[in-house]
């Protein structure tokens, strides 16, 4: 079999394509399901209707999506509305080194050692018990 040739458009996931329809219309209400479908039919050539369901669940699940019923309409969320602050990564900084003067290394200070306790043992006397004198049985 041919094998099937790359698309030149790369794929967004279906709750990307979603939220983008639902910011490029103006409705306050929301869209339905019918008017997602009219506009993935045109930002994406092959599109499924059980992927877009799926996606229409997975993201009322998950807070993106506000809808009160199966076949109501979909609407964002105020925290879907909000952009999403991308996480600063510092780079390290990277110090040069000296050439002409160099450190002494630094001298770690050994901690004084702990005294080891020293018990002292208890002299245990014992005491030795006399054998009874025997006593004479009365008869």
């Amino acid at each position: 079999m041919p094998a099937k040739a790359a698309s030149a458009v790369p794929k967004k996931p279906y709750k990307d394509v979603i939220i983008d329809a639902l910011k490029d219309s103006k409705s306050r209400t929301g869209l339905s399901r019918q008017a997602l479908k009219k506009y993935f039919s045109e930002k994406v050539p092959e599109f499924s209707n059980s992927h877009l369901n799926a996606a229409i669940k997975n993201g009322v699940t998950a807070g993106l999506f506000e809808q009160k019923s199966a076949s109501a309409k979909v609407k964002l969320t105020a925290a879907a509305k909000k952009p999403v602050a991308k996480k600063v990564v510092k780079k390290p900084v990277v110090k040069k080194a000296v050439t002409g003067a160099k450190k002494a290394p630094v001298k770690k200070v050994a901690a004084p050692k702990k005294q080891a306790v020293t018990t002292t043992k208890k002299v245990v006397k014992k005491v030795t018990k006399k054998p009874a004198a025997k006593k004479t049985a009365k008869k």
